[in-house]
């Protein structure tokens, strides 16, 4: 598993348009996304924004976004049950 951190603004939906909410919590959200043969999580917590204050919370600003990429669909799915997260069932 690899972990990058991005901005609260990240364009989510430009990079990954095939996303779909694994579940939503209060001030994010979780989507799962799977591109060129990889598998996401991404951790989005840019409402988190809102609170925080431009020059004095810069470096919280700049990692709101987290994505977490797997090799496998399999490693991604033990990630989300160690992590306790469940998907959101329509």
């Amino acid at each position: 598993m690899r972990v990058e951190s991005f901005p609260y603004n990240y364009p989510m939906e430009k990079d990954f348009p095939e996303r779909r909410l694994l579940s939503s919590f209060e001030g994010g959200s979780l989507w799962l996304a799977e591109k060129d043969g990889r598998y996401y999580v991404i951790a989005d917590e840019g409402t988190m924004a809102d609170f925080l204050i431009p020059g004095e919370d810069d470096d919280l600003l700049n990692e709101l976004v987290n994505i977490y990429e797997f090799d496998s669909e399999l490693e991604r799915q033990e990630y989300i049950l160690e992590r306790g997260w469940n998907e959101r069932k329509p």
